[in-house]
């Protein structure tokens, strides 16, 4: 064969693989869990049994994927634990091994949202780990703006009801609060104070000191624990930021979602009161979801997601549903209050999208050319 028709055979080759894998998925390390994360917990349950039922704190993370965490829970402060963490090439993560873990890296590689089943951790958390890097620094401006919030209750029914909400804050320069929150008895309700962050990004409320969240490097996004009496002492609550003049439309949520869900209340009337799967959702917002959780695994079902132009998300055109998109759209929130769900789900939906092939191989291409 000459020369000239071994480059053209070569050329064909790569040009079908080139076509065939255009788009590959976005592979995962163990490398990637390296670092300073900042965690926060709820777990859902009754009480007694299931305390402490919140926990913050940071993970020390080595490439290896050895972990150092100091805690802090309503019994414990700076608990010390160690262990390791698993990572697949699709940034679906174990702790320790066990099988009762399931959680999910965003391709950025800066935030990790996974559920904990074990009964270390009374059987129903949800943690929200956020990487921080060292160089990011922080002021009290940067909470300025309109944040979406969303927040989950833990605790017995129907003593810690409200058990969810949903609504705006809007924060000035001085971290001078107003929000207007939804919850089951309440619409709208106004309420104002004060929000304090510090150099590092750790944010409190009002100076409570039972309250303690923390912005991401990117601060769009607040994850805070509130131990508050008034808030019947177990909040999770999630802030998304959103920008002005951001648009969003169907085909946003087109792709593949990794999600995780927590659902307060009572045991064993809310059960199952946590669950993890994979969402696929066409460029109509139809939805075909396959879920896991403790009494369940494989579940199939189907149904279509709305967005306004704001962001803002329901499920089935249920009006007990209610979301939020990120700016980046690749994170949605929402609280799902239906009957279905055992009426008080917190959802964290992760999207893990499809990457070009590198250069390279657009290099070897012009490289074979006859």
């Amino acid at each position: 064969m000459s020369r000239k028709h071994t480059y053209t055979a070569v050329t064909i080759f790569l040009c079908i693989l080139l076509f065939t894998f255009s788009n590959i998925a976005l592979a995962f390390y163990t490398s990637d869990l390296a670092g300073t994360w900042y965690g926060h917990q709820i777990v859902s349950g009754d009480v007694p049994a299931d305390d402490p039922r919140w926990g913050y704190g940071t993970v020390v993370i080595d490439n290896s994927g050895n972990y150092t965490a100091t805690w802090t829970s309503p019994t414990q402060t700076n608990e010390v634990s160690t262990g390791t963490v698993q990572i697949n090439l699709n940034g679906i993560i174990t702790i320790d091994n066990q099988p009762l873990t399931n959680g999910a890296m965003n391709d950025t590689k800066n935030q990790i949202v996974f559920i904990d089943g074990t009964p270390q951790s009374g059987g129903n958390a949800l943690i929200i780990l956020n990487k921080r890097t060292s160089a990011t620094p922080f002021s009290v401006s940067d909470l300025e703006g309109t944040w979406h919030g969303h927040q989950i209750v833990s605790g017995d029914h129907p003593n810690d009801d409200l058990r969810w909400g949903y609504g705006t804050a809007i924060i000035d320069d001085f971290g001078n609060y107003t929000s207007t929150w939804t919850s089951p008895t309440q619409s709208n309700e106004v309420s104002s104070g004060s929000i304090q962050i510090n150099g590092d990004g750790i944010v409190t409320i009002d100076n409570q000191s039972l309250n303690h969240g923390v912005i991401n490097d990117a601060k769009d996004q607040i994850v805070f624990i509130d131990g508050t009496p008034q808030n019947q002492g177990n909040g999770l609550i999630i802030l998304t930021r959103r920008a002005a003049g951001t648009n969003f439309g169907t085909s946003d949520l087109t792709g593949t979602w990794y999600g995780h869900q927590v659902v307060s209340g009572d045991a064993p009337n809310d059960d199952p009161r946590w669950g993890y799967g994979t969402v696929e959702i066409d460029d109509s917002g139809n939805y075909t979801s396959t879920w896991a959780s403790p009494t369940q695994a494989g579940e199939v079902s189907s149904g279509s997601i709305q967005i306004n132009a704001g962001g803002i998300i329901t499920i089935d055109n249920q009006s007990l549903t209610h979301g939020v998109m990120n700016d980046a759209k690749d994170q949605f929130v929402f609280i799902d209050g239906t009957s279905q769900s055992g009426g008080n789900a917190l959802l964290v939906f992760i999207r893990h999208t499809s990457q070009s092939l590198p250069g390279a191989y657009h290099m070897l291409l012009e490289d074979t050319a006859p």
